[in-house]
């Protein structure tokens, strides 16, 4: 069955009866306005002034493929206990002009407040919790029209109970780059929007910053940053890559900081260039890395067949989007489940995981290395839009780079008869660098026999190395799922990715129900997954595609297809809590 946003089925809620931003612990705020206008730089020093006041912060960003001019939003709720999602209602929508206003209000919960520039929006009817104010006219006075977004980030501050003193430095810090007069006029707009006296406008968060004000470590980064962080725990000293949305983040955030470390980050001219280049390094002995989206693992899928044949390590990020194609660059999916599953002409081992949360972005890159070293085989990480570029507090635990081994496998010694491609029990043979004396061998895309040599002449030879290559990922050390809830339940949902955040929060009401996270696509733990859906009477798949193709690879491998439902979402953003709630109940 397609996923419907609208759907009303058995056990169908009414607006705001689920949607976790009416609780007490939690608000999502709104920011809404044109590319260019500002909206994600208030977005982001909002979630960081909520952030130092010791709340958590979970945070979605909606925008269009275009620099300036289209409709863009950045969501920012805040509450005193983890935020695993986005949520449902808005509690606060700021809009910047007129067509936010007409798009965005259908949103707004039934008791939330809209602010909406009164100098931009005319002939607003009187409603309650909606206020005008003078947005731009106030910039105006302090500095420029442009930071109306800072007059309303200080008024929706003040609204928020949140406390404007902190807001200094964290406006500072982001436009040291422009400057310390253009950092000081939006920290002077601010300010005027904090002043601003609107007797409707009672602070609604007085209990939740209370709760909050005993300042906690915590982190604030993406998915994307998290990965990145992973790859300089991991000892990645090369990153080679394309710019592309939504994985670019990752590119950036390395070349910044990988040459402090002894690494290098290459532009390359595409993808194809960037796994090769990639493959390479590998091959040399340096760990290496790129990271892309659909379009990109479409390129590099000749590539791919380079590294299982070779049998050299590789580490790939996937950070899906919606196609084919182009298709939506700037929206969410997970359409590329079974391209980088079964992807490629002939077969090959290959190892495909799966994060979903910040922390295990961190996790698997580092995993990522290490399985790619110990399996000589190319590593799939696929992460999603809302997973790589959604922030998230979290305990800094969770990135603990400290006691991480490197573990670079199975590597030769020095000493006579060495066959790079040795015929072993598990598949995997004892790997040699070049410039390594005595132990010379080639590597080519062709078939070839245990040293290295071309011969697609013997069936026999043929036969030995296809079986070798396949045996090398029967056993795989890594984490293949995790589940959370109540283990008794008998009604099981199942999801990967960027879906775990929002079944999180949806187990924390639906005690009958359990949630089992897939982490590990390839190979498909089909044991562990067995177990966890037994006894189930009802198993649901919730994914963001209109094939279901989590749900067939589970039909594939497990005999329950009488038992297992299909919940689909492919609209290009994510499932809220009620949604998903609601689909599991038809």
């Amino acid at each position: 069955m397609g996923f419907q946003k609208n759907r009303r089925g058995a056990g169908a809620l009414a607006k705001g009866e689920f949607g976790v931003s009416k609780t007490r612990d939690s608000r999502l705020i709104r920011i809404a306005g044109k590319t260019g206008e500002g909206v994600d730089s208030a977005g982001d020093i909002l979630a960081h002034i909520a952030k130092e006041s010791g709340l958590e912060v979970n945070t979605f960003r909606s925008f269009p493929p275009v620099i300036k001019g289209g409709n863009t939003h950045h969501d920012v709720r805040i509450g005193v206990r983890p935020v695993l999602c986005s949520g449902d209602d808005v509690d606060v929508l700021i809009a910047l002009d007129g067509e936010q206003l007409a798009r965005l209000k259908r949103d707004v919960a039934e008791d939330g407040w809209v602010l909406y520039d009164r100098d931009a929006v005319r002939d607003v009817p009187e409603r309650k919790n909606w206020v005008g104010l003078p947005l731009k006219s106030t910039a105006r006075s302090v500095g420029a029209p442009v930071m109306r977004n800072m007059v309303a980030l200080g008024a929706v501050t003040r609204l928020a109970g949140l406390d404007g003193k902190r807001a200094a430095g964290i406006i500072r810090a982001r436009f040291a780059a422009k400057g310390e007069r253009v950092a000081e006029e939006n920290r002077r707009a601010f300010e005027a929007g904090y002043r601003m006296h609107e007797p409707r406008m009672k602070p609604f968060l007085p209990r939740m910053s209370e709760a909050g004000a005993k300042e906690k470590d915590r982190l604030f980064l993406s998915g994307n940053e998290a990965m990145a962080f992973g790859a300089l725990a991991a000892d990645c000293k090369l990153f080679a890559g394309y710019p592309i949305t939504p994985a670019t983040d990752i590119m950036e955030w390395l070349a910044v900081r990988l040459p402090r470390f002894g690494g290098d980050v290459v532009q390359t001219e595409d993808e194809i260039a960037a796994l090769c280049m990639v493959i390479g390094a590998q091959y040399a002995g340096v760990r290496a890395m790129t990271a892309t989206s659909g379009p990109g693992i479409s390129l590099m899928t000749e590539a791919l067949g380079l590294s299982g044949m070779t049998e050299t390590p590789a580490v790939i990020v996937n950070v899906q989007r919606p196609g084919p194609s182009a298709g939506m660059p700037t929206k969410h999916e997970q359409g590329d489940i079974q391209h980088m599953i079964f992807a490629s002409h002939g077969e090959f081992s290959r190892i495909v995981l799966a994060p979903g949360t910040i922390g295990e972005c961190f996790r698997d890159i580092v995993a990522a290395f290490h399985l790619a070293d110990r399996h000589q085989c190319p590593v799939l990480v696929a992460s999603d839009q809302d997973l790589a570029l959604r922030k998230q507090t979290i305990d800094p635990s969770e990135l603990d780079p400290e006691n991480i081994a490197i573990d670079r496998g199975k590597l030769a010694a020095p000493g006579d008869g060495f066959r790079r491609y040795a015929c072993t029990d598990d598949g995997i043979s004892p790997r040699a660098f070049p410039g390594q004396e005595g132990m010379l061998f080639l590597a080519s895309g062709d078939e070839h026999d245990e040293e290295g040599k071309i011969d697609v002449e013997i069936p026999e030879v043929r036969r030995r190395m296809v079986e070798k290559r396949m045996r090398k990922i029967r056993r795989v050390e890594s984490e293949s799922l995790r589940w959370y809830g109540n283990p008794a339940a008998h009604r099981v949902l199942v999801g990967c990715g960027s879906v775990t955040g929002v079944a999180l929060e949806v187990l924390r009401r639906a005690p009958d129900w359990k949630f089992v996270q897939i982490r590990r696509l390839w190979p498909f733990p089909a044991r562990e997954v067995e177990a966890a859906l037994r006894g189930a009477e009802r198993v649901a798949v919730a994914e963001h595609n209109e094939g279901g193709q989590l749900a067939r690879l589970i039909r594939s491998e497990l005999p329950i297809h009488e038992r297992l439902r299909s919940i689909r979402k492919y609209d290009g953003t994510p499932f809220k809590p009620r949604e998903l709630w609601e689909a599991m109940q038809g």
